[in-house]
């Protein structure tokens, strides 16, 4: 009977997890959803509050997405979803929290002790994204995203102000020309 017991208990806790899994991840992507990524994020706020330890959100838009659905179908758009979100994944260290935050936008949570890791993560994605061959229709789809990274910095009063501050910077990139990156390491951009 104990026996039983501990293996319906043990298989309701793999059933459990595998729930709670499914519903914090993004059935297209594979990555976490938004709601997931907030917690994640105010965790890592209030640890900052209290140490003192900064961190970088990287607010990632892939430019001209409604073009692709437009010329190619919602289909095509998906799959350029899904590869841009594996290849991302291979920027992106294992420790930090990556998240698809809504139709063409992720966000990534990274622990870039300073400016210059957190704009290297940020080059590196745009790199990635331009690199990327995704053949339709006989051609090959040209792949860009517009980057706005903020920094945690102790006049943050709370983890809104910092997501803010990215999307900020994002539109500010898009405006800019779009493939390219915005940061608040140079404070003057985002006045």
């Amino acid at each position: 009977m104990l026996v039983g017991i501990r293996i319906w208990r043990k298989e309701t806790n793999r059933q459990t997890k595998r729930l709670n899994l499914l519903a914090a991840t993004d059935d297209l992507t594979g990555l976490y959803l938004r709601r997931h990524f907030q917690a994640t994020l105010k965790d890592a706020f209030f640890k900052a509050k209290d140490t003192n330890i900064p961190f970088a959100i990287l607010m990632i838009d892939i430019d001209n997405f409604k073009i692709i659905n437009d010329q190619f179908g919602h289909m095509t758009g998906d799959k350029v979803l899904k590869e841009f979100a594996q290849q991302l994944r291979h920027c992106v260290d294992e420790n930090e929290a990556l998240s698809r935050w809504g139709g063409e936008e992720f966000i990534v949570m990274s622990d870039a002790a300073n400016h210059h890791k957190a704009l290297i993560m940020a080059e590196s994605i745009r790199h990635m994204a331009q690199s990327l061959s995704i053949s339709e229709q006989g051609q090959i789809l040209d792949i860009s995203v517009s980057i706005g990274v903020s920094h945690y910095c102790e006049a943050d009063v709370s983890v809104d102000s910092l997501i803010n501050r990215a999307d900020k910077l994002l539109y500010m990139a898009k405006n800019a020309g779009r493939n390219c990156i915005r940061s608040d390491a140079d404070k003057s951009e985002i006045l």
